[in-house]
């Protein structure tokens, strides 16, 4: 974890924008992580944050991608192989009615390398007395992206509480409620995530940060797309 860290902390003093290029191509911030979930091998995915979006998607420029929108919150996921574009702008939902008893520990992480002139800081989230959550945290590094990374999980928490009284009462145990609907951003609250573990196993790295060049074209909607609505819109004129 140190070798990485101290990785991270030379990328962070050469993460500097610069002027845009060619028509056909943007800058972006590309930020790379390496996932792990139960019963599955580590693999990568990958973010990258242009002017109005957030992309997100395992690496391949020609596969299937996410577009977060930095101006409405929507969120637009493409599929290629089906051609369908599914669009989740979900509308206000009171938050579900949870007994929840949600408290966090910390402690700097004092021998680790500083990144950003900060020390990493490890967060353990607890609810009801069940450990839901541990991450690494900094603070002041890559603050546009982490703004958008909680906008984003916002934005999902509210489209899964459109559904919520779905879930059946084995599953609604506190650590699912809160790491999905009461406090999906609790992690991204306190600094950009160095490390992620959660409750159920699945893990989260992050790998490095930096700046690229890339088409136009990633950051744009696929056209001609079947266009499906993760909640109907509201009809309007009546």
């Amino acid at each position: 974890m140190n070798r990485l860290l101290r990785r991270l902390a030379l990328a962070a003093l050469t993460l500097v924008m610069a002027p845009l290029s060619a028509n056909d191509e943007v800058q972006l911030i590309e930020v790379i992580f390496a996932e792990v979930e139960v019963g599955t091998p580590e693999y990568r995915s990958r973010l990258l944050l242009g002017e109005r979006y957030l992309r997100l998607d395992d690496g391949d420029d020609a596969g299937d991608y996410i577009l977060f929108d930095r101006v409405s919150g929507e969120i637009h996921s493409f599929n290629h192989e089906d051609e369908t574009h599914l669009h989740i702008n979900p509308p206000p939902t009171d938050m579900p009615e949870f007994e929840l008893d949600f408290s966090r520990s910390s402690q700097v992480l004092k021998e680790a390398p500083p990144i950003n002139n900060q020390q990493p800081v490890e967060h353990v989230f607890t609810a009801n007395g069940d450990e839901c959550r541990k991450s690494v945290n900094v603070t002041g590094l890559m603050p546009e992206v982490l703004q958008q990374l909680k906008a984003y999980q916002q934005t999902l928490a509210a489209q899964a509480m459109q559904t919520v009284e779905r879930v059946p009462a084995a599953m609604r145990k506190p650590c699912y409620m809160a790491n999905n609907y009461l406090y999906p951003t609790a992690h991204l609250d306190v600094g950009f995530p160095l490390y992620v573990e959660d409750y159920d196993g699945s893990k989260q790295r992050l790998i490095g940060f930096s700046q690229v060049i890339k088409p136009t074209r990633l950051m744009q909607f696929s056209a001609g797309y079947r266009l499906y609505y993760a909640t109907e819109p509201s009809s309007t004129g009546e």
